[in-house]
């Protein structure tokens, strides 16, 4: 098949934001076969808008809003489901630099070079300051310090994990490691399915790949919110009893977690254990049920 890639992009509600991604995958100098728009059962004219202006984009809308989770799950589902070699996956408030696709389709005669096949290639994210997005930067994988030297000299680096904003994935890595699960719904969902793709497999951060991650700050929300707080402990006592990580890679995460638990305390005080409580409750009961289906 080649390197035929369909473009999926997960929206919920953020029409001006879609329109930009949407209007920047179209401006690509190398162009994807196919555009895929999950809608998340958007209540605004989402739906109008791409008939409107986008009458090529295959709009797949859920009865709910499934979230990040969800969305990866059936967008790259209904994707690889046509036949595509690769899903070029971002949010609704990504937006590729016009060489993006390119460069990451161009890193692969740059791998083969090294001599392997990553299942996962992933842009530079900056935020709307045109700085490193602070938390959408990916673990370097250190296990092959040799490789790490060779890769950078390509302008690429080995990645252990990565997040959705602008991400290539192979179809290879759906058809050994499945989907991700999307009753995470938010937070975890990206680590816990890369994570378990790249503990046995190859992943690159592609440097002059660049898209901007356009989140209303450079911070992550959750702290602020106690309802993706919530998310956040949980999904991530879920992903840290699954085989994603081995025993460095749980330690790193479950102090990362603890420093986390600390600063929200420190932020909400007596409501915030309350939070804490829930979700630790909630993680530590049984992990989601669905398997991940093709």
């Amino acid at each position: 098949m080649g390197k035929r890639v369909c473009a999926v992009v997960i929206t919920y509600n953020r029409k001006a934001l879609l329109e930009e991604t949407l209007q920047a995958i179209e401006r690509q100098t190398v162009e994807p076969d196919h555009i895929l728009l999950l809608d998340n059962a958007s209540t605004d004219d989402t739906l109008s808008m791409v008939a409107e202006r986008f009458p090529s984009v295959e709009v797949v809308r859920q009865s709910e809003n499934t979230g990040c989770a969800g969305g990866a799950h059936y967008g790259l589902k209904a994707a690889f489901a046509q036949g595509f070699e690769w899903c070029w996956l971002m949010d609704d408030d990504c937006e590729p630099r016009p060489d993006a696709l390119e460069k990451l389709l161009g890193a692969l005669e740059l791998t083969d070079k090294l001599g392997t096949q990553p299942m996962l290639l992933l842009s530079r994210d900056v935020w709307r300051d045109l700085k490193l997005h602070p938390y959408n930067l990916p673990w370097i994988d250190i296990r092959r310090p040799k490789h790490v030297w060779e890769a950078l000299q390509y302008g690429l680096l080995p990645i252990r994990w990565s997040v959705y904003a602008s991400v290539l994935v192979r179809r290879e890595a759906v058809e050994r490691y499945g989907l991700p699960i999307p009753e995470y719904f938010l937070w975890n969902d990206d680590v816990e399915w890369t994570g378990a793709i790249l503990r046995r497999e190859y992943g690159y951060w592609v440097l002059d790949s660049v898209a901007v991650h356009k989140t209303s700050s450079p911070n992550p929300p959750a702290q602020n919110d106690p309802e993706r707080f919530y998310l956040e402990v949980r999904n991530r006592l879920w992903m840290l009893r699954t085989t994603s990580w081995g025993p460095l890679g749980k330690a790193a995460w479950s102090w990362h977690l603890f420093a986390e638990m600390v600063h929200f305390l420190w932020l909400h005080r007596r409501k915030g254990w309350e939070i804490i409580r829930r979700g630790w409750k909630d993680g530590s009961g049984p992990l989601p049920n669905r398997t991940r289906a093709r």
